[in-house]
């Protein structure tokens, strides 16, 4: 727990929840934690204005993953907070889940 904590800096109990449930609905279009999907018939829309974004997305490719790991984090975008425990993750957990996650 130790190690994993301080290598992705995450608590241990918060990224051992997200990523079983992320296991136990992988490629499950809605209920997968951790994944957005891309919908094919949703593509021309999605893409429509692609050229606008594409190349500023590109060009700060480099800032976005510790951004944007802190976004997923600390905001829980999209499934829930890691470090405040809040969200469609933690629906349902009782007091002493989110007290052992805390801890961790």
């Amino acid at each position: 727990e130790i190690a994993h904590s301080a290598i992705c800096l995450t608590p241990f109990v918060p990224w051992a929840k997200s990523h079983r449930q992320h296991h136990l609905h992988h490629n499950h279009i809605t209920k997968d934690y951790s994944h957005q999907w891309f919908v094919e018939e949703e593509k021309d829309e999605l893409f429509a204005n692609a050229e606008s974004w594409f190349k500023p997305a590109y060009d700060t490719r480099v800032w976005q993953l510790p951004v944007l790991y802190m976004v997923y984090l600390l905001a829980g975008v999209p499934d829930g907070g890691h470090v405040f425990f809040y969200g469609r993750m933690w629906e349902g957990s009782d007091m002493k889940t989110k007290l052992d996650a805390a801890i961790s």
